[in-house]
């Protein structure tokens, strides 16, 4: 039992320091070129912009929905649809 899970730590080991040589020898390739690296949000306006996000989404998509809804207005009832089809009288 030790022995599997000192295999699975080691490859957990492995790979974090894989990702790790990966991420910084792009941040170093991307410095040498002058290309700046992006700036760390703080957590909490990082969720405030996420937030304020998802309320203009939602908006936006019941503003879109107003206007189909207008498109679609035909200015008949249900009721006048059914009698210009032949339905009751």
């Amino acid at each position: 039992m030790d022995l599997i899970i000192s295999v699975v730590l080691a490859i957990l080991l492995f790979v974090c320091f894989a990702v790790g040589y990966k991420e910084g020898l792009r941040l170093g390739m991307r410095s040498a070129k002058g290309i700046e690296p992006k700036p760390i949000k703080n957590p909490v306006t990082a969720i405030k912009e996420a937030v304020e996000q998802g309320k203009a989404k939602k908006e936006a998509e019941e503003q879109s929905n107003i206007y189909e809804a207008i498109e679609r207005n035909d200015g008949y009832t249900d009721a006048e649809r059914e009698w210009m089809r032949g339905g009751r009288k």
